[in-house]
Formats: C-alpha cells, sequence, structure tokens
C-alpha cells in the first residue's frame, strides 16, 4: 500500500516537473528521493516486523504443544491419584472389618 502511494507520489511529482522551475524541480526532485528512502526503510522495517512475528509465532504454538503435553500427564497424574486414593480407602474399610472380626 505504502509502495503505490509512493509510486503515485513520485509520478505526480514528475508531471509537475515540467512546469517548475529549476530550482522547484530540485527541491522536489529532493523530496522524491526523501520519500524512496522513507519507503526502503518502511519496507526492511516491515519485513523485520513480519520475521518477528513468524519467530513469535512460533514460539508461541511450541509453548501451546507443551502446555498442551503438561496439561495431559497433570490429568493423567489426576485420574491415578484418584484410583490410588479409592484403592486407600477400600484397604482401610476391609482394615476396619478385620479388625472387627479379630474382637
Amino acid at each position: 500500500m505504502k509502495r503505490v502511494w509512493a509510486v503515485l507520489v513520485v509520478l505526480l511529482l514528475a508531471s509537475a516537473l515540467g512546469a517548475c522551475a529549476s530550482k522547484e524541480r530540485d527541491e522536489l526532485r529532493d523530496k522524491v528521493a526523501a520519500l524512496e528512502q522513507e519507503l526502503a526503510r518502511s519496507t526492511v522495517q516491515l519485513s523485520e516486523k513480519d520475521q518477528q512475528l513468524a519467530e513469535h509465532k512460533a514460539a508461541r504454538e511450541q509453548a501451546d504443544a507443551e502446555l498442551t503435553k503438561a496439561r495431559g500427564e497433570a490429568d493423567k497424574a489426576t485420574q491415578q491419584l484418584v484410583r490410588v486414593k479409592a484403592e486407600r480407602d477400600k484397604l482401610r474399610v476391609e482394615v476396619a472389618q478385620l479388625k472387627k472380626k479379630k474382637r
């Protein structure tokens, strides 16, 4: 979008050059050169930001995968804990029943 804008500005300025005096043409050329440099800097910055964005997306996706894995492991551990507690409670009941029979 910026590139199209810059091209339009360059074309507009170039068409205006025919009607301008030498001094004005030089000023306009300087402005065009400055705009072209600004466009080049903006293009480089955009490229850098795109690269950073891609890196951040990759890092986020990796973190999401690790989080999903950790949640799965936590769910398994919770299920195992529930089973162990149920077994423990069952064994306590059996121990209590054995104690009653012994008396």
